[in-house]
């Protein structure tokens, strides 16, 4: 179920946490859904997007996430890995 109030409290809480291309899309998706949902709502939401802008144009990373030294970006795999991926051990149940 699509639900724009929903779509703009998650968009808001996107912004926040500084999670800005998520945030664009959720406040953009309350709008589209109901653009009437909220009096006080709707202008926060569309004061936001304002505020956001449009999305940068900058341009995708090199293929395969070389930095200075030619070695792959975080010590990421050639395979595609996230460079944020760490190894987890797992712990015992108990």
């Amino acid at each position: 179920m699509r639900s724009a109030p929903y779509a703009y409290h998650l968009g808001m809480i996107e912004r926040a946490s500084q999670r800005y291309a998520p945030a664009r899309r959720h406040l953009r998706e309350a709008l589209q859904i109901n653009p009437y949902f909220s009096p006080s709502g709707v202008r926060a939401a569309r004061e936001a997007l304002a505020a956001l802008g449009d999305v940068p144009d900058e341009g995708l990373p090199e293929e395969g996430g070389a930095d200075e030294g030619g070695t792959a970006a975080d010590g990421a795999a050639a395979d595609g890995a996230a460079a944020d991926a760490k190894a987890v051990t797992p712990r015992p149940y108990r």
